[in-house]
């Protein structure tokens, strides 16, 4: 399992526009690559690692599952 968020859109309308195209594109691909930094229980600032699955963690929630 891999702990990012994607998302898919119908742009159809948007391909008129190739400014508004090319920005809603760049806004999902920062949030897709932003996924990999926030801990997945918190929210707070994290790191990608295998625990098992891969899971995105703060240091927190990081030393909780290693005891």
């Amino acid at each position: 399992e891999f702990r990012r968020v994607l998302f898919r859109s119908e742009l159809e309308d948007a391909q008129n526009n190739l400014d508004v195209y090319k920005q809603i594109n760049d806004a999902i691909d920062i949030a897709e690559d932003e996924s990999y930094t926030i801990c997945e229980y918190c929210g707070e600032e994290g790191k990608l690692q295998k625990k098992g699955w891969w899971k995105t963690l703060c240091i927190m929630h990081q030393h909780s599952l290693d005891k």
